[in-house]
């Protein structure tokens, strides 16, 4: 699961994979700084707290 700590490395990846991303996540031009990874990181740890799914990351050859 995604956690605070990943989220400076989630925005990097982001911002480096933008154009790619853009044509099927819309999200992606609503992510403009660390600090929004970091919220949607602590978003998907409520959803998980609530029992009502969850979020998680796939790290693959890390940056």
């Amino acid at each position: 699961m995604l956690e605070p700590r990943h989220a400076e490395n989630l925005f990097l990846l982001t911002d480096k994979s933008r154009n790619y991303l853009r044509e099927w996540l819309p999200w992606v031009d609503f992510t403009k700084e660390v600090s929004n990874s970091k919220e949607f990181i602590e978003g998907t740890l409520k959803q998980f707290g609530n029992n009502n799914g969850f979020q998680a990351g796939i790290w693959y050859k890390v940056i």
